[in-house]
């Protein structure tokens, strides 16, 4: 074998050199290695889908594992991976954490892993005390564990991180089943590992928990842009400084310099990480996540949180699980659409689940489509897999409610609404904005082509009152006698042009506060209940809440007041 290997490398022959290797010191080594040296490197990819490797220092970690057995002792039975593995820093966390109290670990194998109903089984079977967990794991076990009446008694503790917590009746339930479980929300990105802990003492279904407040050796800052510090109730940019903070990315200076900022509040040298995430101080002093920043979505002008949708749909007793996702189509129109899983025995109506959120969200934060799935894609480490969710079948959603044109006029409505939604068809019920549909300038402009041009060929006369003046009484007689009064496709086409160029200015110049309805809306469904109007001498649209917005001084149409 020796004369097999290279020659640079330098081998030692226990057997030949024993007799050198005896005149070594029987004394342990002594240790090289730095609080400051690193302990590993671990790639996440984050948002952007390119893996970085995450250097975390060794001195970060043993802060983290004296924290732990100070806030969280106990020498506990500890599942291990049942949902992270080595790639996750979270598998740091549960195996030198639970080795250094003298703890237990529990290792299941990979298909018991993977099958919740027999994971939830070995948590009783092997009288599993202590459970790290994401939201996505800890749910549907949750639920399984009520639904097979599996409560060993034995669990003492169930901390959960990586994920949003929502308290829901299934976790409930369980947790009513075990009296000594205590549940534990906690928060950290792999740059920093765990940096804040909340220990749930009142739970109440629906609930979102917060983050808690930072751990000893941490600081965590809510900044806004221009890195000054928010009020109370005022969301914030999440920045982590402290001991636990990694030492940068491998191999990734310029990504380095962007996250871990200098702090601004501390002593030359120390640094910030800056997390990305969107958060805010509660009253009581404990920190609530509001969601990524990235998935903080402008839409039609409104400025979304996807997390305060995702919250409403998972309060609504028919949903197990939802997330919500801003949808680009091939013209870059942006949709929301929310992804559901229903709770165990119920049904899933489209109209219910709208109409539940209406009762709490504005019109513009309600989906333009719902996707219902038998569960939602999870990552390697149990994360929501957001880039693996199927793309929206829109045309699919519509088909089973679709009422098809009934004269000349709604066929004219329906097909230009079809074209604008990128869709095949569109029905003289279906909603125009429930389908996605707004109204900027540019698609206004789209219908007023399509109108002018089919006006065009009926009447040309009538055309020419685009000007910008009154139109003659002469022009109006003509008007009514010939030209479009017997063309009603042309009506149709003109009054959808104007609606359309009506409601952008609307849309344009009265955009709401966030979480206020917008208070002007044009009509909601293509159909042919629409009156037309030749321009008055001050054209303009009023809507019920008192706005007034000009209009162009084209031909004019008025609609039904918006639901």
């Amino acid at each position: 074998m020796r004369e097999r290997l290279p020659k640079t490398i330098t081998t030692l022959r226990l057997d030949a050199d024993w007799s050198v290797i005896a005149q070594e010191s029987a004394a342990n080594l002594a240790p090289r290695a730095t609080p400051q040296n690193l302990a590993y490197v671990i790639y996440t990819s984050g948002s952007t889908g390119r893996p970085k490797g995450v250097m975390m220092r060794r001195a970060a970690l043993a802060q983290l594992l004296a924290w732990q057995q100070s806030a969280l002792p106990g020498a506990y039975r500890t599942l291990q991976f049942a949902f992270a593995s080595f790639s996750f820093d979270v598998s740091f966390q549960e195996i030198v954490g639970v080795l250094t109290t003298g703890g237990t670990l529990v290792l299941p194998s990979d298909h018991v892993r993977r099958d919740f109903s027999r994971l939830t089984q070995l948590i009783q079977s092997q009288a599993i005390e202590r459970l790290f967990l994401p939201f996505a794991v800890l749910q549907p076990l949750a639920e399984i564990a009520v639904a097979q009446g599996l409560h060993s008694g034995n669990l003492r503790e169930i901390v959960t991180a990586g994920e949003q917590l929502r308290i829901t009746t299934p976790l409930l339930s369980w947790l009513a089943a075990e009296p000594r479980c205590r549940l534990v929300n906690q928060y950290g990105p792999t740059e920093s590992h765990v940096v804040s802990n909340f220990i749930l003492s009142e739970l109440s279904d629906g609930a979102l928990p917060p983050i808690g407040r930072p751990i000893s050796n941490t600081q965590i800052y809510l900044l806004d842009p221009g890195s000054e510090p928010v009020p109370i109730g005022v969301a914030g940019e999440l920045h982590i400084g402290g001991a636990g903070l990694a030492r940068g990315y491998l191999g990734r200076p310029d990504l380095t310099a962007e996250r871990f900022v200098p702090n601004p509040f501390g002593h030359a040298g120390e640094r910030l990480y800056r997390t990305g995430d969107l958060a805010r101080y509660r009253a009581d002093g404990n920190i609530e996540f509001l969601g990524r920043i990235d998935h903080q979505v402008k839409i039609r002008g409104f400025r979304i949180e996807l997390g305060e949708i995702e919250a409403a749909l998972t309060r609504l007793p028919q949903l197990r699980e939802a997330v919500v996702i801003a949808s680009e189509d091939g013209r870059g129109d942006k949709r929301l659409v929310a992804y559901v899983v229903a709770a165990e025995g119920a049904a899933l109506e489209i109209a219910e689940l709208r109409g539940a959120l209406a009762r709490e969200l504005p019109d513009y934060m309600i989906p333009a489509a719902f996707v219902a799935l038998d569960a939602l894609p999870l990552t390697p480490n149990g994360k929501i897999d957001r880039r693996a969710l199927p793309a929206p079948d829109l045309d699919a959603q519509i088909a089973h409610r679709y009422v098809a044109p009934r004269n000349a006029t709604e066929e004219a409505l329906c097909r230009i609404f079809a074209d604008v939604l990128g869709i095949d068809r569109v029905g003289v019920d279906d909603d125009f904005f429930q389908l996605g549909g707004h109204s900027p300038a540019g698609r206004a402009d789209r219908f007023s082509h399509l109108a002018c041009a089919r006006a065009a060929s009926a009447a040309p006369q009538p055309v020419r009152r685009a000007q910008n003046r009154r139109p003659r009484r002469a022009d109006r007689r003509r008007g009514r006698r010939g030209g479009l009064a017997g063309d009603p496709i042309g009506l149709a086409l003109r009054a959808a042009a104007a609606l359309l160029r009506a409601a952008a200015i609307v849309v344009s110049r009265s955009a709401p506060a966030r979480g206020t309805p917008p208070t002007t809306y044009p009509p909601h469904c293509a159909s042919s209940a629409i009156s037309t109007r030749w321009p008055s001498p001050s054209p303009s649209m009023r809507s019920s809440g008192g706005t007034t917005c000009s209009a162009p001084p084209s031909s004019f149409a008025t609609a039904p007041r918006p639901r």
